[in-house]
């Protein structure tokens, strides 16, 4: 019985959300967020989905879940930036599906352990973009199952070709806060 505990125990904490609290930021580290609703933000999080070594990018309530410690680097090859989280001691790099010209094509961004990054991104203004490979491309939230429950990922993707976004799908935008001095 206790090994049974112990197991359902560790599931629950592995499914947490890798983040902590507003002052646990280190220089240069900022929090990113998206946009759900008209009036509704919610922070992004990296939580592993089952026994992957990668994170699925969740959106969470800001007042439980402040969002994982993230930073943008640059390097002197490319005119982007990388996001990436940060989470104990270990790098997980934003990646982003090419998606290309495909209607209703749509891909959760990742973070994948020890990935250098994706130099597609940029930061202006306090808004996260990302390179265009078409002029539909754009960050969405979709509903999807993460360990059994329901929730908002990042995602990355086309609408339909007759202009309706996929099926638990909608139009975000990608945020952050200013980052740590």
């Amino acid at each position: 019985m206790y090994k049974f505990i112990t197991l359902a125990l560790a599931a629950a904490v592995s499914a947490l959300p890798a983040g902590g609290s507003p002052t646990d930021l280190e220089k240069g580290e900022f929090r990113t967020f998206m946009t759900v609703s008209v009036d509704k933000q919610v922070s992004l999080n990296g939580i592993r989905n089952g026994t992957s070594e990668n994170l699925s990018i969740v959106g969470e309530r800001i007042s439980v879940y402040p969002g994982t410690q993230t930073v943008s680097e640059r390097n002197t090859q490319d005119p982007g930036e990388s996001i990436s989280f940060h989470v104990n001691g270990e790098k997980y790099g934003w990646a982003v599906t090419d998606v290309g010209h495909a209607w209703g094509n749509v891909h959760p961004v990742v973070a994948r352990k020890g990935y250098e990054g994706d130099f597609k991104f940029h930061t202006s203004n306090g808004e996260i973009t990302h390179d265009l490979t078409a002029t539909t491309n754009s960050f969405m939230a979709c509903d999807s199952n993460i360990n059994g429950v329901n929730i908002s990922v990042l995602a990355w993707g086309n609408p339909n070709y007759d202009g309706t976004l996929p099926e638990g799908c909608a139009f975000t935008k990608v945020s952050m806060s200013e980052p740590k001095e």
